[in-house]
């Protein structure tokens, strides 16, 4: 029974089969707030109240919050955005988890683009008219048949 956490959730969210709880006003001393036991309670309840239940937390690196929870969870997700979270920074993070001893479930790249064209029918590994491989002329591609028949 949620009763004690009846006033903060949310049922009406745009979705028959999701409720949400929201953040708030910004604590001054957030990690606190979270070691009194109340959050351990809450979630305790939670799942048993709902099948999943999934905590969308800060940043790991800059605010400590997001080790407090990722230790009282049963699986930890990292998101990172392709091509701007930095490599050592991803590296960082996983090492604190592992510190922490919490099990990563997986990492989420999300903002991926696709760097490959197509050329006719095929994939290329580069840009067709600025990668090293695609200037035809400048590594005699037009004449490669002339020459292996040269060469023979």
């Amino acid at each position: 029974n949620l009763a004690p956490f009846e006033d903060v959730i949310c049922h009406d969210s745009g979705h028959p089969y999701l409720d949400l709880i929201v953040g708030g006003k910004r604590a001054s001393n957030p990690g606190e707030l979270l070691n009194t036991g109340r959050l351990r309670d809450m979630l305790a309840l939670a799942c048993r109240e709902y099948e999943v239940v999934v905590l969308d937390t800060a940043p790991i690196l800059p605010v400590t919050d997001t080790r407090i929870i990722a230790c009282l969870v049963h699986n930890v997700c990292m998101v990172a955005k392709s091509s701007k979270t930095p490599k050592q920074a991803l590296r960082l993070a996983l090492d604190v988890l592992e510190t922490d001893g919490v099990a990563l479930s997986g990492i989420i790249f999300n903002g991926y683009e696709e760097r490959r064209y197509l050329i006719g029918q095929n994939y290329s590994y580069g840009y067709y008219k600025s990668s090293r491989y695609g200037y035809a002329n400048a590594y005699n591609y037009a004449a490669y048949g002339a020459d292996n028949q040269s060469n023979s």
